[in-house]
């Protein structure tokens, strides 16, 4: 997003930055202090690339947050759109969504968005990844046979086995697996894992 900080000015200076404004191609934040408020900079609020914030003495962070966060939310609707229009069959065990984002160069939140929208066929969508259900079902196996073995199974076992598969986020996954982490105190090493 550019953005223009119109504060300290001459009329000669002003007058130049108009013109260089009327002249702008891309979609630009421009904010005014509210003392040049003249006829001149007002007709520049018609030009439908600006979007002009005005402020007095200094420049407030509601309107500009306000802007960035719709700018941002039109963006996301294109990349979330762009990407499930693409035709992408995915074979490895684990998408990361970031790392997919970083590859076809959109925001790792059209790429949760996308997916969550329209889930890859064979895939459970997790909150920071994507992963091939033949791994999960790898894993519950393991989880299970060191459940039946122990008749209890702790925590960090239970991650070591998540892990093991190539996931980051082991919390989404014993969730989408049906289990839950019992507590029992505040350590991890007490924490034990069960079905739901």
């Amino acid at each position: 997003v550019y953005v223009e900080i119109v504060g300290f000015w001459t009329v000669e200076y002003l007058l130049r930055k108009i013109e260089k404004l009327k002249k702008v191609d891309v979609d630009m934040l421009v904010l005014v202090n509210e003392n040049l408020a003249c006829e001149k900079l007002a007709k520049l609020e018609k030009h439908p690339r600006l979007n002009i914030i005005y402020y007095r003495d200094k420049n407030q962070l509601a309107p500009i947050l306000h802007y960035l966060e719709q700018a941002f939310r039109e963006v996301e609707t294109k990349q979330t759109g762009f990407i499930k229009d693409l035709p992408v069959v995915f074979t490895e065990p684990v998408v990361d969504y970031e790392e997919f984002a970083a590859r076809i160069g959109v925001s790792s939140e059209a790429v949760k968005r996308a997916l969550t929208e329209k889930p890859p066929h064979g895939y459970t969508v997790m909150s920071n990844e994507a992963v091939r259900k033949d791994v999960l079902e790898q894993i519950q196996k393991r989880i299970d046979e060191q459940m039946s073995q122990r008749g209890q199974l702790c925590l960090s076992d239970a991650i070591r086995a998540i892990e093991t598969e190539g996931l980051k986020d082991a919390t989404s996954a014993l969730e989408a697996l049906g289990y839950k982490v019992v507590w029992h105190g505040i350590s991890s090493e007490k924490a034990e894992i069960a079905k739901a």
